[in-house]
């Protein structure tokens, strides 16, 4: 959720070793905090990371998810699935 701290996701995220991170944003007020997040993974896992970013906020903005510095935007869950997929072995 929202108030989860950043260095606990990104924590989580180099731990598991993970190669993708989706991340849902219901509230365009989220953006700017959906924003620090993608910089935080960014600056401790670099390239590495595939960020997915979806959910309502981005229904007024779908070009937004470029704006964050995600690597997609999945439109529902099976986009954002499909999507992963492609990610996961580029």
């Amino acid at each position: 959720g929202t108030r989860l701290p950043h260095r606990d996701v990104v924590a989580a995220t180099a731990e598991h070793d993970a190669r993708i991170v989706c991340i849902s944003v219901a509230l365009l007020s989220h953006l700017e905090a959906t924003c620090e997040l993608v910089e935080d993974l960014r600056a401790k896992l670099g390239d590495r990371i595939r960020i997915i970013v979806g959910g309502n906020a981005f229904r007024f903005d779908e070009a937004a998810w470029h704006d964050l510095g995600a690597d997609g935007l999945g439109r529902d869950l099976g986009e954002a699935c499909e999507l992963a997929r492609r990610l996961a072995v580029a």
